[in-house]
């Protein structure tokens, strides 16, 4: 058989794989999961071969339930969150949509009042300041040397703007690249707590 026809034939076991391998797993992303599931039943029909003696629904099933599970794991969010959370949250948003203000407004009620735009200074140096003087504070809550160091010069690096890769961080550090992505992983989540 064509890989075409074998793929055209078994389209049923993508949903077989679903029913039994994720659809427990309360994901709302079906059709992601499913577009998933057939891609990976086109891979199974290129790269099937009968001389091996498998069953082609044995062979593709490996195939399209490990990219399900796959997306699943790494798309999805597979803790069902609490209603009562997203309640709260919810609250949360509109209080603070409530004390927005519009930048246009005017202050004072006089012909020559200004906006609330212009009243607002914005000097790029001071934010940058302001930027740099956030990042040393959540630096010295790091105890860890390098890690430290690592942070500063990638954090440094974005505060201006500058390109710097994890394979540079890593060549000055002398660590491997995948101890730079832990690292920045690990202190970029702190310090999204931190700035909260």
């Amino acid at each position: 058989m064509t890989p075409n026809q074998l793929f055209q034939d078994n389209q049923n076991l993508v949903k077989f794989c679903y029913n039994k391998y994720i659809k427990h797993r309360s994901i709302s992303d079906t059709e992601d999961i499913m577009q998933q599931g057939m891609l990976a039943l086109w891979k199974a029909a290129l790269q099937y071969d009968e001389s091996k003696g498998i069953a082609f629904s044995t062979y593709a099933t490996h195939y399209i339930s490990g990219y399900m599970r796959q997306y699943a794991r790494d798309k999805c969010n597979l803790i069902r969150i609490p209603r009562t959370v997203f309640l709260s949250n919810n609250e949360k948003l509109i209080n603070l949509i409530s004390n927005v203000d519009s930048l246009d407004r005017t202050i004072g009620g006089t012909s020559d009042s200004i906006t609330l735009i212009e009243k607002i200074e914005s000097d790029p140096d001071d934010y940058r300041k302001l930027t740099k003087d956030l990042i040393d504070t959540f630096l010295r809550t790091i105890r860890n040397r390098r890690d430290r160091e690592i942070m500063r010069v990638y954090y440094y690096a974005v505060a201006n703007g500058d390109k710097v890769t994890q394979k540079q961080i890593s060549t000055k550090f002398q660590v491997c690249r995948s101890t730079v992505a832990r690292i920045i992983d690990k202190y970029n989540s702190e310090f999204r707590e931190f700035i909260e």
